[in-house]
């Protein structure tokens, strides 16, 4: 167990992190960047330091290399996990011209032992996605301009539909947009 009074190693973060000032100013005044924050834990230590309640255990599903920074999932009907997988989130805003580094991810249990052992990827390119649901027989994706919507066609589990369904989200405080499906 770690213990509360240790200190955690930090680091230089490669992009700094804003900051935004309270009111009474101005929604969206930037104020100081954060440029060291903790070195990320191992999972195993991470849900070391986890409460939970009397009864109640919790162990990885899913974890670093297998998938990387996760900003929403859902399940399907099948028990798999799918989820968006963000390395442009929230400080690399790309024009729709430019392929994004976002993804949507199919994250399989296939021997049924409680670990995911196999990763899909059903889309790419996206950027700043940020949410996702099953609709219609497809998947729904938000991704500020947009809202996406990929079908696959032919039971391979990448989508070979891909459709902006409308638009009109902002995009210059991706804190602040569209999300939460």
């Amino acid at each position: 167990r770690v213990a509360a009074s240790t200190p955690l190693p930090t680091m230089d973060l490669p992009e700094p992190l804003p900051t935004y000032k309270r009111p009474p100013a101005a929604w969206n005044t930037l104020d100081t960047r954060i440029t060291r924050a903790q070195v990320a834990l191992p999972t195993a230590q991470s849900l070391q330091l986890m409460t939970l309640r009397p009864r109640f255990n919790v162990k990885s599903f899913a974890v670093e290399p297998m998938i990387g920074n996760i900003i929403d999932f859902t399940w399907d009907a099948r028990g798999r996990m799918w989820a968006v997988e963000t390395q442009d989130y929230p400080n690399n805003v790309l024009p729709d011209s430019v392929r994004g580094n976002d993804r949507i991810l199919i994250i399989d249990d296939g021997n049924r032992d409680g670990q995911a052992d196999r990763v899909t990827v059903f889309a790419d390119g996206l950027n700043l996605a940020t949410s996702l649901a099953f609709a219609n027989g497809g998947l729904m994706v938000a991704q500020a301009p947009h809202m996406i919507f990929f079908r696959d066609t032919n039971g391979d589990d990448k989508a070979d539909e891909r459709k902006i369904l409308f638009t009109g989200f902002p995009r210059n405080d991706t804190h602040g947009s569209v999300s939460n499906l």
